[in-house]
């Protein structure tokens, strides 16, 4: 959900939907208010992902470290699972004490959307992931060719006990998303409102 009108989604989603996304940082961006966000997610009827994105990954608004660990811990009560970056562990350990506090559940992502991922980078983002005991681990490279989404797809074949969530984004992204979760990938995105994110 990254617009006002995607907020009624919370209380009724569609058919075949099992978790709403609610992307705060695109919200945030286009000055919906915070109070109206968390106003909608008390009232959800299903479960919900809080993503804080940050620009380096995606994200559309422009976060000060602070402020992004106080916007977390505000939104964690009214959200069942809390999307993290791997890159910015080290900053938000205050924040991944709450989530484990408040028994949420905990997604760690990791996008490399300019670079595609190659199996050594992969093999490390695995080695990493494993560290930080979440409930899934979330991997988006860029694929603009076949043997790119078979590089994407390796680590569900080699680690089928890791709850990996594995998609593309680029030319194959739509692909990915067919694909993917046939070999195992946890979780399938489309968007309700509007994309925020090719595929």
């Amino acid at each position: 959900i990254s617009t006002s009108q995607g907020l009624a989604y919370l209380k009724t989603p569609p058919h075949g939907v099992d978790l709403v996304e609610v992307r705060l940082d695109l919200l945030l961006s286009k000055r919906i208010p915070a109070d109206a966000v968390q106003e909608a997610l008390a009232q959800r009827s299903g479960p919900a992902i809080l993503t804080l994105r940050t620009r380096e990954e995606g994200g559309a608004f422009n976060w000060r470290s602070r402020q992004r660990v106080l916007f977390f811990l505000k939104f964690i009560p009214f959200a069942d699972m809390i999307d993290l970056e791997l890159t910015n562990i080290p900053r938000l350990g205050r924040v991944i004490r709450a989530v484990r506090r408040s028994k949420r559940d905990l997604l760690i992502s990791s996008h490399s959307l300019k670079r595609k991922l190659t199996p050594l980078r992969l093999r490390r983002l695995l080695v990493q992931f494993r560290k930080t005991r979440a409930h899934i681990y979330k991997i988006v490279g860029l694929a603009r060719r076949r043997r790119d989404l078979h590089t994407l797809s390796t680590p569900l074949v080699t680690h089928p006990h890791m709850r990996l969530a594995v998609m593309a984004s680029g030319p194959l992204a739509e692909a990915s998303r067919l694909s993917l979760p046939a070999l195992g990938s946890k979780l399938i995105y489309v968007y309700l409102d509007e994309p925020a994110a090719p595929g």
